[in-house]
């Protein structure tokens, strides 16, 4: 049925969309600076404490999107 092939017959698996995408992930200085950008631009001081719960989501965010490649 057109429309319903798998991932491979279309050229792109979800796990190599998902390597590409991890790929492209900011450097850390360029991370850091639109964090504080954004903090500022909400009126929150970027503190330690801001920083410490961003790790935590990115940790969890990494989590996920193993989880999503290995059940691909």
């Amino acid at each position: 049925m057109p429309g319903h092939g798998t991932e491979r017959e279309r050229g792109t698996t979800i796990a190599e969309l998902l390597e590409e995408l991890a790929g492209r992930e900011l450097t850390e200085a360029e991370h850091e600076q639109r964090v504080a950008e954004a903090a500022r631009e909400l009126g929150i001081e970027y503190t330690e404490q801001v920083e410490q719960v961003e790790q935590v989501e990115q940790v969890e965010q990494a989590q996920w999107v193993q989880q999503v490649g290995q059940d691909a």
